[in-house]
């Protein structure tokens, strides 16, 4: 990475900073909106580079102010009132960058949609209205093109778009079908789903149609429901987010449980196929994960009395739930990967995939013609607007003449029938419709009148002009207003702004003391930063500031007490109150190692020998007992190889430590360590030759071999890139040892073929 695009990134991670600051400091309610409001001008505003890296700071900065944005309107400390009305503040801001992270967008849209709906709602909001419908219709254009590729092989890629298209359509269905529930169950529902289409007046003068949002609400749950039973391969991640979020729609809208069900009731499991190019054993663990997801769901239904024991579907839940235990239980037993791979493999045959690629282009074309249809029903409807808007205002003379506009938008100054503007929206009109009526207005306006027209608008871009280069003369008074104001205007000093001047007295002559500060002679600006440089301290200090610092976060771990809002009185006696402060979201038990790893990784990354000093307290905690610490070693790994991405103008430590602590790991493991070494190289983010030769001495120890050999065959079967290495070691192995040849050789034929 370059330095400049390091720069950029670095500013993104700096506006993230700043608002999980926000999150979590004192005063959120406050410091929230200010961090969005940055993070918006940030994300859309003009940038000074060019080329790909603008592109990578306006990625980078439009993800954090979408995240930032979620975050304010999930914060318990805004008000619920307010909410509605930032998600309206920010709805076109957020529109604007759909097509930069339409992931991201997804996501913040499906938090703001009910906020923005009960703002229309109460406020009648027309041209936001049409936003949220535009967003609905773009939502569901960009589910088809994403799942109607005739490509199988690209079934399972663009997951995370996909899932937040999901929780979109989800939460619009949640919110466009009515709320029926009694009042003590309405108290538990969280805000944001108590908004729903029944508290909307019948008279209301935008939502007028609540039939078809309703209806509206039922297409998208049969789209998700559609796909459910339609897709022919195993896209795992996709399929537990749709059940995971139907569940969320039967809980809170316990109305539309029988059409979940009979759609849940028609997934097959069985009959998805191997996506192209996923190996049998990552095939049989997405289908477990499915199945113990399916089987989550209907045990979630019965326990909270969703799924009625009266109805049909009670019975066939309950025995599916079973079997699905009873599956998960033999293959516990059994072990994940102890299974015939010839009859686990299924994968889709060329007849069966010709099926539905035809299928497929078939629906695609039903689709395109569909849209045209509605492209052209939607263009019939804002042309019948608009001849109603002409018809109201048919005059044989201008109703605005003024040569002095409202305003300096493009509305203000050609308006001649309004004060303003017509709040006609002509951009949505296609272009061959706009060029029709444009010649046709031509062709058929008077001359005289048209001529008319021409000179107002000619006026007020002439009085614009003139006030945007201070000599506005067109405004009526204007002239004697200046006459009035130029006596003290002609001697004044114009070199420099008043506001930023301070004026000074004369200088006296102060001779009795060497130490007189002399006044000043010219004008200063009176926000002229003073600032002072403080002695810098050596390094031998700031090693003893470090070791002050690290011990009282590690210390932190053995207190019992809890983080609380309001500092303990009867301990003030004895501690500082510096003692007693914590996180609200503090634990004792882990926190503290988050935030070594985070200070060793990032916050002293300029300091060497303060970063390793913090590494290495971290490795010393880890191995005095490493059993159960597994995910602390993983957690800190990542956040080195992370970092090492992320400031790549400094010098590497992921490769350095991560060799360190196996080293002094190794010598400690024993056969009944398998769980933790297996799972620490198994989730190490990146892995050399270095890393897979600390496998070697466990290899030759003949009490240890069987550790080694089980984690070479998990690497190979999970970790496809490191399959070479594993096979030059193996090889040295085999010439090394001779009672190993048989189990190495073994490995070697079973999985280098």
């Amino acid at each position: 990475m370059s330095s400049s695009a390091g720069q950029l990134a670095l500013t993104a991670e700096e506006l993230a900073g700043e608002v999980e600051q926000a999150v979590i400091g004192g005063n959120p309610q406050e410091a929230l909106p200010a961090v969005l409001e940055r993070t918006k001008r940030a994300a859309l505003g003009d940038g000074d580079g060019d080329g790909d890296e603008e592109k990578v700071r306006s990625v980078a900065v439009a993800r954090v102010f979408c995240d930032a944005l979620v975050e304010t309107l999930n914060h318990s400390a805004v008000s619920e009132h307010e909410k509605p009305l930032i998600a309206s503040q920010y709805v076109r801001a957020v529109v604007q960058l759909r097509d930069t992270v339409p992931g991201h967008v997804l996501l913040t849209l499906s938090k703001m949609y009910p906020f923005l709906f009960d703002f229309v709602a109460k406020t009648s909001q027309e041209s936001l209205w049409e936003s949220m419908c535009d967003c609905k219709r773009w939502a569901v254009g960009r589910w088809r093109d994403v799942t109607g590729t005739t490509d199988l092989s690209q079934d399972g890629n663009g997951i995370g778009e996909k899932l937040a298209l999901v929780k979109f359509f989800a939460q619009v269905t949640i919110t466009q079908t009515i709320l029926a529930l009694e009042k003590d169950d309405r108290a538990k529902v969280p805000p944001q789903y108590q908004i729903h289409l029944g508290a909307v007046p019948d008279d209301h003068p935008i939502i007028t149609n609540k039939q078809k949002l309703e209806t509206e609400a039922k297409q998208l749950l049969d789209l998700m429901l559609s796909y459910l039973i339609e897709e022919p391969m195993m896209v795992s991640p996709l399929f537990m987010g749709l059940l995971n979020c139907l569940a969320s729609v039967i809980k809170f809208r316990p109305q539309t449980t029988n059409r979940v069900l009979n759609g849940v009731l028609k997934f097959n499991v069985d009959a998805k196929f191997q996506l192209d190019g996923v190996s049998v054993p990552h095939y049989k663990l997405a289908k477990r994960f499915v199945e113990r997801c399916y089987k989550n769901f209907a045990n979630f239904g019965i326990k909270n009395n969703l799924i009625k024991q009266s109805t049909q579907y009670y019975n066939k839940l309950a025995k599916i739930a079973q079997v699905l235990h009873g599956i998960g239980e033999e293959t516990k037993s059994k072990g994940v990967l102890a299974f015939d791979h010839e009859s686990a493999q299924n994968k889709i045959s060329d007849e069966q995939r010709a099926r539905c690629v035809e299928q497929r282009r078939k629906l695609a074309k039903r689709r395109q013609l569909q849209r045209q249809q509605e492209k052209e029903a939607e263009t019939k409807q804002r042309l019948t607007r608009l001849q109603a808007y002409t018809r109201a205002k048919s005059s044989t003379v201008f109703l605005n003449t003024s040569a002095v506009a409202l305003n300096s938008s493009y509305s203000a100054v050609y308006s001649l029938m309004n004060s303003e503007h017509s709040e006609q929206d002509l951009s949505q009109l296609p272009r061959d419709v706009l060029v029709k009526l444009t010649t046709e207005a031509m062709y058929r306006a008077d001359t005289k009148r048209l001529i008319t027209a021409l000179s107002v608008v000619a006026s007020r871009y002439t009085q614009l002009l003139n006030k945007s280069s201070g000599n506005d003369v067109t405004a009526e008074g204007g002239n004697k207003k200046r006459k009035n104001e130029s006596a003290d205007d002609d001697t004044a000093d114009t070199t420099a702004p008043r506001s930023k001047i301070i004026k000074t007295e004369p200088s006296r002559d102060i001779s009795d003391t060497e130490d007189a500060v002399d006044d000043v002679k010219e004008t200063v600006p009176y926000d002229t930063p003073i600032t002072f440089t403080p002695k810098p301290m050596d390094d031998e200090a700031k090693l003893k500031v470090t070791e002050k610092i690290i011990s009282k976060i590690i210390k932190v771990r053995d207190s019992e007490d809890a983080p609380v809002l309001v500092l303990q009185q009867q301990k003030l006696e004895t501690e500082s109150p510096l003692e007693q402060v914590r996180l609200l979201h503090w634990n004792n038990a882990e926190s503290w190692y988050h935030i070594l790893i985070r200070l060793a990784t990032r916050g002293t990354r300029s300091s060497r020998p303060i970063s390793d000093k913090i590494r290495a307290e971290l490795l010393q905690w880890l191995l005095q007992d490493f059993n159960g610490k597994a995910a602390v070693m993983v957690e800190w790994m990542n956040e080195e190889w992370f970092a090492d991405k992320l400031f790549a103008e400094t010098e590497p430590r992921y490769e350095e430590w991560s060799l360190r602590l196996l080293d002094e790991l190794i010598p400690f493991l024993e056969n009944k360590h398998r769980r933790i070494f297996i799972r620490l190289m198994s989730e190490l983010p990146q892995l050399s030759e270095k890393h897979i030769e600390r496998i070697k001495p466990i290899l030759l120890d003949p009490g240890r071999s069987a550790l080694g050999l089980q984690t070479l065959k998990f690497l190979i079967m999970f970790r496809n890139p490191v399959k070479t290495m594993i096979k030059d070691l193996l090889n040295q192995v085999m010439e090394e040892d001779a009672t190993l040849k048989e189990q190495c050789r073994a490995l070697l034929e079973k999985y280098y073929k």
